[in-house]
C-alpha cells in the first residue's frame, strides 16, 4: 500500500505486495506515533492509523479490514 503526498492511497495485489522492509525498519508500539515528512502513522491496538498532511487524507488498516479517509 502507498499513500502519496496528495493523500491518494493505492492498494497493492498478491505477489505485488511482497518485498524486504528497510535495513532500519523497527516495531511501532501501540499508541506510539512516528513521523517522517508529511506522513504520520500512530499505532493502536486495533491496527494502524496513517494521515498525510495537509489534506488528512490517510488509511486505517486493521486485521479485518482496510478504511480510507
Amino acid at each position: 500500500m502507498t499513500l502519496s503526498e496528495q493523500g491518494t492511497l493505492k492498494v497493492c495485489d498478491g505477489t505485488k505486495c511482497l518485498g524486504d522492509g528497510p535495513e532500519d525498519a523497527f516495531e511501532l508500539g501501540y499508541g506510539k506515533s512516528v513521523k517522517v515528512g508529511n506522513f504520520e502513522c500512530t499505532s493502536k491496538k486495533a491496527g494502524m492509523r496513517c494521515s498525510v498532511s495537509p489534506s488528512g487524507h490517510g488509511f486505517e488498516l486493521s486485521r479485518d479490514a482496510l478504511h480510507r479517509f
